[in-house]
């Protein structure tokens, strides 16, 4: 004798299928709730010009130094990677300083150095629209952190939820390694 097939019996099994297969769907296609607050990342490479909302930057070369010096005499010995780049604001003035600078290598962040006096930095410089400002930004890093990948930021603010970030990759294994570099003085642009 042959078994009936009965919708009755099959039918919850078959709605019960198709809502786990609904639910893992949903689940793997939603976006995380952090990703409503995440940056507006713009990725750049040395000499090119990228632009956020309201900040613009041109990273014009990178450097690892073993000692920094300015032009007023200052010098810091340690392991360094200089950053020359223009920047300036987009659209305002208003809360338009480079803020925000940051270099991660290897899960480590690094901040830009406060050592460097303004005249010889750009870290926390006030931007305006339209016209750039020149100059470098330092970030003093352990020893043995010249190698691998680091990924600098630049971003108006330190708390960069919602705002924009100009990113770069470094390869830090490839950058010569100097003696000395000399910080350029901060300075507008040249057009």
């Amino acid at each position: 004798m042959r078994a009936r097939f009965s919708w009755s019996k099959a039918l919850p099994w078959v709605v019960t299928v198709a809502l786990l297969s609904g639910a893992w769907v949903i689940a793997e296609f939603t976006l995380p709730e952090s990703a409503s607050e995440r940056p507006f990342v713009q990725s750049t490479q040395v000499g090119d010009r990228a632009v956020g909302r309201n900040i613009a930057v041109t990273v014009l070369d990178v450097q690892a130094a073993r000692t920094i010096t300015t032009d007023d005499g200052w010098s810091a010995s340690g392991s360094w990677v200089v950053i020359e780049l223009e920047a300036a604001a987009v659209v305002q003035q208003t809360a338009a300083a480079l803020n925000g600078a940051t270099l991660q290598i290897d899960g480590v962040t690094y901040s830009a150095s406060e050592r460097v006096t303004s005249a010889n930095s750009l870290y926390r410089t006030s931007l305006v629209p339209g016209v750039a400002r020149h100059g470098v930004i330092a970030f003093e890093i352990a020893p043995d952190m010249l190698t691998g990948t680091g990924l600098l930021q630049l971003s108006l603010s330190t708390d960069t939820r919602l705002e924009s970030v100009i990113e770069l990759e470094i390869d830090l294994g490839s950058l010569p390694v100097h003696d000395e570099v000399a910080l350029i003085p901060t300075d507008w642009a040249k057009p």
